[in-house]
């Protein structure tokens, strides 16, 4: 009988453990995710992007708003991702603002005068851009851990060899790591894991020596398929995968 009475309480208390959890957890991730907004929301102000809003869900932060130039949006997620405690950043949603004299809504242009000087050329692409992208097709994938961001022994040899490229690039040169996944399973736990795998490998190459605002971090989800329809196993691990993009720094 006693035997029994001690289950029950063993029981009990079990219960009551998994009752005082559940109470609890809503508002500590609440006031986790206001904690985290508060502090990117300053840390943006203090970087002169107020007009970028930014939400935070568990630990990773979605950005949305306009921005005047293209190089802001870098600027916004590696601000926001520099908070403590911010795992991932998700910048999809901020766009550059459209340049006033919008063409759909002013007048043509006058034609030049013919004896104006024609306007200048575009300037060259950064002397390390073509070595660099060569140099990017040769990288081993980068790989992670199954259900992870975590990456595997091989994944962070690769990462070791991009940031070598970057290196060799020189800083006229940013890196964009688009992280993809393949269709299996809900699309939003897919962009999550994507942004997340992204944001790993941006950290390690930031680790490895490379300059922060020379990386850019973007998750795609299963929006960017390699493979379609994706049947088997082999299209599934085709799809799963990280790009790394070499691209002239705006304002080159």
């Amino acid at each position: 009988m006693s035997g029994r009475r001690s289950g029950v309480r063993v029981a009990v208390a079990v219960v009551g453990l998994a009752l005082v959890a559940a109470v609890h957890l809503g508002p500590v991730r609440l006031w986790t995710e206001e904690r985290l907004t508060g502090r990117a929301v300053d840390a943006l102000a203090g970087a002169r992007l107020g007009e970028v809003t930014v939400s935070v869900t568990g630990l990773d932060a979605r950005l949305s708003g306009e921005v005047r130039r293209e190089v802001d949006i870098d600027l916004a997620m590696a601000v926001v991702d520099d908070v403590p405690g911010v795992a991932g950043v998700d910048a999809s949603q901020v766009v550059v603002r459209p340049a006033d004299g919008d063409p759909a809504t002013t007048s043509p242009a006058e034609p030049a005068d013919p004896a104006e000087p024609a306007d200048p050329a575009e300037p060259a692409d950064p002397a390390g851009l073509a070595s660099a992208r060569a140099a990017l097709t040769t990288v081993p994938p980068i790989t992670f851990e199954p259900n992870s961001v975590a990456l595997t022994d091989e994944g962070l040899a690769a990462v070791g060899v991009v940031a070598g490229i970057a290196a060799a690039a020189g800083p006229d040169v940013r890196f964009r790591v688009e992280a993809h996944t393949d269709t299996q399973g809900p699309p939003d736990v897919n962009k999550v894991l994507s942004i997340r795998r992204a944001s790993t490998v941006r950290t390690a190459l930031v680790q490895l020596g490379v300059p922060r605002a020379q990386v850019r971090a973007v998750g795609l989800g299963a929006d960017r398929p390699l493979v379609v329809p994706e049947l088997t196993d082999e299209d599934r691990q085709a799809n799963r995968r990280v790009e790394v993009i070499a691209e002239p720094v705006p304002g080159y």
